[in-house]
């Protein structure tokens, strides 16, 4: 799953928790809200390789409350990443 929609689509939903912009729950039966009553709402994502990478990603979405990311070393092309000169050196 690595770079997948779904592993975005889960961090922008926590971008959008800490925001102030999501509820978020304990868990999927008791219905009890978790809030982030000590978050600024201004949001910022940092991380080396796979976690610069999907902070990167995430910032593509636009979510509102995201302030600033810092990627060290992150992948900005998943097709020049997976081949090289035309081949596939990472199958699968």
């Amino acid at each position: 799953d690595t770079g997948s929609p779904e592993q975005v689509e889960s961090m922008k939903n926590v971008v959008e928790w800490l925001a102030g912009n999501r509820v978020a729950f304990t868990n999927r039966y008791d219905n009890i809200a978790v809030t982030a009553d000590w978050s600024s709402h201004k949001i910022a994502m940092t991380g080396r390789s796979y976690l610069g990478t999907l902070a990167t990603a995430v910032a593509t979405t636009g979510v509102e409350g995201l302030e600033t990311v810092v990627s060290e070393a992150a992948i900005s092309n998943w097709y020049q990443y997976y081949r090289d000169n035309g081949l596939v050196v990472a199958p699968g």
